[in-house]
């Protein structure tokens, strides 16, 4: 009996010893395939709401299953950078809701992004947090915040992105709010500026663009009845133009960009902009879904709302019948009138609605869109005037069709240049229960510039840099924004700062990392140990902030003055531009 169970015993060591060296052989599989020197491999997730550990394990999932390293992550706001328990107290959601996450624990080193992060903000954000970087920074090492408003470079690749949400009552404002927010502040200071859409708009072109917001009307230029089925109380937002930023579409047609990836409505929904000079001047599809899609409207039963006695009149939109909630949004007073405005709504090309979800699948290729050009009406051919007749050969033979005139080929019309198509993907929130597909979208692109030891480098954008010098007497700390150049002007004056960008700030290597100008550092205090507490929330002057101003010799106008009185310096606006008093 005792050698049958030491037999026993030595078979099953023997099992366990296979299973260990089959372990083994899996993990010395060959490494991850690069993605190449001229293409990247990026992902992108709707709306975070903290869980960044989630996040991570899901992307560097869908990298072992493809066995293809990803080399960027793009999150569409609502990333809660939450650094201590005194900056939820400038976050805009429920007490219920105030939590920690995963945040800090990149913040203050326990942790490090496996990838280079680049980030907006949304309307569930440390707002103090972010406006201390209101020029855009690193979060945390390999995690960079966008701004709010900012366009960097990635090898060449141009990424340009608007934080915050639209709110036709905040939106012609200045930044006036200050720390400690009230519940009004608290909920202005997300809503996005005119300031950063102007801004925006003097780009001359982006090849991807990340917003909080969702476009105004571009569910209309995808499967609307599709997305109805899903999300049913979309339904009369959708109908009368409330669903959406009229400012975000006004900046997808002036852009153009290739890509243009959206958080905000918890949904995946694909869509496909053609652009076309004189389709967008034509008026916007019809609001009204196909004869599948009318559902009755679905009020939400779990909607969370907040109470905003603090809220000023002056913010809401115009009177109008309340628009149906996202069962999946966390819901605060001003939000639903974010997206009512009585602002001009954008007028969007009429096309049919493509079936382009495929367009959006794991590990899509970049090519360039083909151009069909027109196809040749036959005509008839004209009979040549009567022309002095060379003598003939009596003796040849000659063939019928040899004495037909041949006439020479028409001239080739040019080509048409191919049209531009802006893929639109919005996406949803990361919830464990939740299938990954629905808020992660993995592609590849292909990359002007070669990576660096095969990694992706972070560059300023050089003419982003001159929109900022030039629009910086313009930003204002008051209530009241003071009037801006006309575009002309505005168009000059970038010119004029991008001479003053290459000369004094990007020199001959013609391009400079952010790395080299901004460099991260803990500036707020992170979460206490037990028993200590923290002082009061204040604000926080960061370092690359002041790095950033001092690059582009303009004035820091977001860390408060040393005297501290509160009161915000007025600009000095330039006589020589003409303001626009439209």
């Amino acid at each position: 009996m005792f050698f049958r169970r030491l037999f026993a015993s030595s078979a099953v060591i023997q099992v366990l010893k296979k299973k260990k060296a089959r372990s083994a052989k899996v993990a010395k599989k060959k490494p991850l395939e690069p993605s190449g020197k001229r293409r990247m491999r990026i992902a992108i997730e709707g709306c975070s709401h903290g869980e960044l550990d989630m996040i991570y394990e899901k992307v560097l999932e869908e990298q072992r299953k493809s066995n293809q390293r990803i080399d960027m992550l793009l999150i569409c706001g609502d990333f809660q950078a939450v650094r201590n328990e005194q900056d939820l107290e400038s976050m805009a959601v429920p007490p219920k809701y105030r939590h920690m996450r995963d945040y800090y624990k990149y913040y203050k080193g326990e942790k490090k992004a496996p990838m280079l992060t680049i980030v907006i903000g949304g309307n569930h954000e440390a707002s103090n947090h972010l406006w201390e970087l209101y020029h855009g920074g690193w979060l945390a090492p390999n995690i960079y915040f966008l701004g709010h408003a900012g366009c960097v470079q990635v090898n060449g690749l141009r990424i340009a992105g608007s934080s915050g949400i639209f709110s036709h009552g905040d939106f012609q404002r200045g930044h006036w709010e200050r720390i400690p927010y009230d519940g009004s502040s608290m909920r202005s200071i997300y809503h996005t500026r005119e300031f950063s859409v102007r801004r925006l708009s003097l780009l001359s072109s982006a090849d991807i663009f990340l917003s909080h917001d969702w476009p105004q009307h571009v569910v209309k230029y995808g499967n609307v009845d599709a997305l109805l089925h899903r999300k049913a109380f979309f339904k009369d937002d959708i109908r009368t133009g409330k669903l959406g930023s009229p400012p975000m579409m006004g900046l997808l047609q002036t852009l153009k960009p290739r890509y243009w990836f959206s958080a905000h409505l918890h949904a995946r929904f694909a869509a496909e902009v053609k652009h076309d000079t004189a389709m967008e001047a034509q008026a916007a599809p019809s609001a009204e879904p196909g004869p599948s899609s009318t559902q009755k409207h679905v009020q939400n039963p779990d909607e969370i709302a907040i109470e905003d006695d603090d809220m000023e009149a002056s913010t809401a939109g115009p009177t109008s019948k309340p628009h149906a909630p996202n069962p999946d949004e966390i819901l605060i007073e001003d939000e639903g009138e974010g997206a009512t405005s009585s602002h001009p709504t954008e007028q969007a090309p009429t096309f049919e609605k493509p079936a382009i979800e495929d367009a959006f699948t794991s590990g899509i290729e970049d090519t360039p869109q083909a151009s069909h050009p027109p196809t040749e009406t036959a005509s008839s051919a004209e009979e040549a005037p009567d022309t002095l007749q060379p003598s003939r050969n009596p003796d040849e033979i000659m063939l019928d069709d040899e004495e037909e005139a041949v006439e020479a080929p028409p001239a080739p019309r040019p080509r048409p240049p191919p049209q531009r198509v802006t893929s639109f993907l919005g996406l949803g929130k990361c919830i464990s229960h939740l299938n990954p597909h629905q808020y992660l979208e993995v592609m590849s692109v292909n990359v002007p510039g070669k990576k660096s030891n095969g990694l992706p480098v972070l560059t300023f954008d050089p003419e982003w840099l001159a929109i900022t010098r030039a629009f910086q007497p313009y930003m204002s700390l008051e209530r009241h924004q003071y009037p801006y150049p006309d575009e002309t002007a505005a168009r000059a004056a970038v010119q004029r700062e991008l001479e003053w960008v290459k000369k004094n700030v990007i020199g001959e290597k013609g391009s400079l990392r952010v790395s080299d100008v901004q460099k991260f550092e803990m500036t707020a205090p992170p979460p206490p140990r037990k028993g200590r507490t923290l002082e009061p929330s204040r604000h926080w002057p960061n370092p690359q902030t002041a790095a950033f101003c001092s690059m582009l010799q303009i004035e820091n106008k977001i860390d408060p003055k040393s005297d501290t009185s509160g009161a915000p310096s007025t600009p000095s606006v330039p006589s020589s531009l003409p303001l626009d008093d439209a």
